[in-house]
């Protein structure tokens, strides 16, 4: 009955070298107390009843929030999309943001136009915007174009200290000749529970120090094609299914993605291995972690429907995991 009272989110750090051999949270539980974020300033680790009383405190509405939506134009695009923004506005997360940029690749923006159109003023702060004309540059010419965001926000006279909180998550489970389709949605509803559901924990650790906060972070890649898909070679930690907020201070310091060239199924992990590339010298946090490997090794539903939100906080608070 104690889990009631406990908030739904737990933090552990990745950019502590306990951690970062292993996804062990009661290890990290017993050794993890400061990492350093990309402004060099340890960050506090708060534990327990600290973390939920904290945590209960609402962000700097002061500090400008930007949503990101990736998105390739596919039969499903009117469902995920607008099951996107829904959740935002369910959340609350809509209402607290300053913009909403559906950030599109290839051909079909009058069709991403014409949904957000359909809704009336609704999703009036939602813009449609092309980030690259090639399907196939994947994520990455949506990354480039955050990472060019995040410089112009730092730029202006008036925000150069409080910067802003940028969040990235993609309409997963459109792209239908990889995976099949329920058991991606079920994947993204999971990312979306925590990463936009929870955005206010996520946001205050941001304000805190903390220079990106996600779910489900791993380290594994495929090893032969290691040097294609990581970032940095030393690693491969990322949050899996690439949904993730992180200050804009951290996104605009993040190396330009190569996109001018022809890019693979193996060059597009590239996008999702960018966030956490720094590791270890940034602070990077968690909201939820039901796996350390790979998302996909989940993706049968009674898997996926056995993720019970009590029973992994259980798991994880009484660091049996």
């Amino acid at each position: 009955m104690w889990l009631k009272g406990v908030r739904s989110f737990l933090v552990a750090i990745l950019a502590c070298g306990s951690f970062c051999a292993g996804i062990r949270h009661d290890e990290a539980a017993r050794s993890a107390t400061f990492c350093v974020n990309s402004t060099g300033s340890r960050v506090y680790e708060p534990r327990g009843r600290q973390m939920t009383k904290l945590l209960a405190k609402a962000p700097d509405e002061t500090i400008p929030v930007y949503a990101f939506i990736h998105t390739h134009v596919e039969e499903g695009l009117n469902l995920v999309l607008s099951d996107i923004l829904m959740s935002m506005e369910q959340s609350g997360l809509y209402a607290d943001a300053t913009r909403v940029t559906v950030a599109v690749v290839g051909a079909g923006i009058d069709r991403v136009e014409s949904l957000v159109h359909s809704f009336g003023s609704r999703f009036s702060k939602v813009k449609a915007v092309q980030s690259h004309q090639d399907k196939l540059t994947w994520e990455l010419g949506t990354i480039n174009h955050l990472r060019a965001f995040a410089q112009r926000v730092l730029k202006r006279q008036n925000n150069k200290a409080k910067g802003a909180h940028l969040l990235y998550v993609n309409t997963k489970g459109m792209f239908k000749e990889h995976g099949d389709y329920v058991a991606k949605w079920f994947w993204r509803k999971l990312l979306g529970h925590w990463v936009i559901g929870h955005h206010r924990e996520a946001r205050q650790l941001l304000i805190w120090g903390y220079d990106a906060v996600g779910s489900n972070a791993v380290n594994q890649d495929v090893a032969e094609f290691s040097a294609k898909m990581r970032v940095n070679p030393r690693h491969a930690w990322h949050y899996s299914g690439n949904w993730w907020w992180a200050t804009a201070h951290h996104v605009a310091r993040l190396p330009k993605l190569d996109i001018d060239r022809e890019i693979d199924q193996v060059d597009r992990c590239q996008a999702e291995n960018l966030v956490l590339s720094l590791l270890p010298d940034m602070c990077a946090g968690l909201l939820h972690q039901s796996a350390s490997t790979h998302v996909y090794d989940l993706q049968s539903l009674p898997s996926l429907r056995g993720i019970d939100e009590a029973a992994v906080l259980g798991t994880l608070v009484s660091g049996s995991r």
